[in-house]
């Protein structure tokens, strides 16, 4: 049986064309972007941190940035064609504070090596 118009057959497949779709959610007008949030130390006060987010806000390839006192988190949204994690990092050190670090451990799968004993 032939699907009605405007339908699509489930027996055949549906092939996106090239340049007919929108650009996704994270695709501020085809552009790419990338979300980061980095550890900040040092803030004393809600000054710091519109400090900080007024200087991350100036970097080129910035989209949007801002900076949770209470949190001691800043979350910048960015091109990664343009700006980079160093980029944040460094901006924040030059006016004053601090980036922590982070870690995670993330599992290999089929790995014999116990998580305890991993270089």
């Amino acid at each position: 049986m032939k699907p009605p118009s405007g339908m699509i057959s489930e027996d055949k497949p549906v092939v996106a064309k090239p340049g007919g779709a929108p650009p996704g959610p994270d695709q501020a007008g085809g552009r790419r972007r990338q979300r980061i949030d980095l550890p900040v130390r040092g803030m004393s006060c809600a000054g710091c941190a519109a400090n900080i987010q007024k200087n991350l806000s100036q970097i080129k390839g910035v989209e949007s940035a801002s900076v949770n006192f209470a949190a001691a988190t800043a979350t910048v949204i960015f091109d990664p064609g343009i700006a980079s994690p160093a980029d944040f990092s460094s901006r924040i050190r030059e006016i004053g504070y601090d980036v922590g670090t982070a870690t995670a451990e993330i599992p290999i799968e089929g790995s014999s090596v116990p998580p305890a004993s991993r270089g």
